[in-house]
């Protein structure tokens, strides 16, 4: 495992880290599902357990994940280290008629903090972003003065904004120093972050941490068109009613087509296009499987992409790019 670190922070993280989502198990609300489908307790430990062993030091939570389950999991499962780094997020709520409201007010933050700290049995929280980015800036001042008030109290240490694919919400925030992580969407089937984003967090020495670099799972190799998956899975939702998403699939054929020519790992290739880019600081798949775990490292680090290949993906993905637009 290869290490980055984050701006002129003191803050070293492994350039693969682990999100903790499918961990979580089944979750529906309002009969509409925000989960992977079920896993074990016994799997989901397994999972923790081996990311570690392998280097993986950072680990993506949040409290809406399993509703907390998965925060309740890295403090079980690491109840004894002390060197791993924790992200947690906040602004997601449940809610029985549209499955979830938003919230990145001053006292939601304050007490979803309060709540993660004591599932994760910690004293501080490494890394908190808020999970959805603030539609006015009087809803960022406002998440702000919590975000300054946790840290004055040691509480936090770092602070941000999980944009997911939402880059035009950091238009009037950056540069702010209390947005010194941004985790983002950023997959071969989605770069827009590269057309401007990636060299403001450059030009503000912001760190990067990538969500989604295998775009769900579409990125492997299996096929999403074939799979079925079960009503608790929230990509059963994406497939069947989601017109974007089918477009992925689609489009991920292509690259998957592009692998198998040149004999090569499509999730191996996804995760070492993103690691060439110094900007990544770490990557955090969602995994529940010790094996898709493994396998995606040694991929990374056993497997040699040439200059060659990485131009002729370019080409690749501007043609693919070009004909959706």
């Amino acid at each position: 495992m290869k290490y980055r670190i984050i701006g002129n922070k003191d803050l070293e993280v492994s350039e693969i880290g682990l999100g903790t989502w499918p961990l979580s198990g089944k979750l529906s609300i309002n009969e509409l599902p925000f989960s992977y489908g079920d896993v074990s307790k016994k799997i989901a430990y397994s999972v923790l357990e081996k990311a570690y062993e392998n280097g993986i030091n950072i680990f993506d939570s949040a409290d809406f994940y399993g509703l907390g389950k998965s925060e309740y999991y890295i403090s079980e499962v690491f109840k004894d280290v002390k060197d791993i780094i924790v992200i947690t997020k906040a602004g997601y709520i449940p809610d029985g008629i549209y499955g979830t409201i938003t919230d990145i007010s001053y006292n939601h933050i304050l007490a979803s903090v309060n709540r993660s700290l004591n599932r994760l049995k910690r004293s501080f929280i490494d890394i908190f972003l808020i999970h959805v980015p603030p539609v006015t800036l009087n809803q960022w001042y406002d998440a702000k003065k919590a975000i300054q008030y946790l840290k004055k109290n040691g509480l936090i240490k770092f602070s941000g904004i999980s944009v997911g694919a939402s880059f035009n919400s950091l238009t009037n925030i950056l540069p702010d120093p209390d947005v010194q992580i941004v985790e983002a969407h950023y997959n071969l089937l989605f770069r827009d972050i590269e057309k401007k984003l990636l060299a403001d967090l450059n030009k503000y020495e912001i760190g990067l941490i990538v969500a989604s670099p295998l775009s769900r799972g579409i990125l492997s190799e299996k096929s999403y068109h074939k799979r079925i998956f079960d009503k608790s899975d929230v990509r059963n939702r994406w497939k069947n009613n989601n017109s974007q998403f089918i477009k992925l699939l689609d489009n991920s054929e292509l690259i998957k087509e592009f692998c198998r020519k040149y004999k090569i790992s499509i999730s191996g290739l996804a995760l070492s296009y993103l690691l060439k880019n110094d900007s990544v600081k770490s990557i955090v798949p969602g995994i529940k499987s010790v094996d898709y775990l493994t396998k995606n490292i040694e991929e990374v680090y056993d497997f040699r992409y040439s200059k060659e290949i990485f131009n002729m993906l370019d080409e690749l993905l501007h043609k693919i790019e070009t004909t959706n637009d």
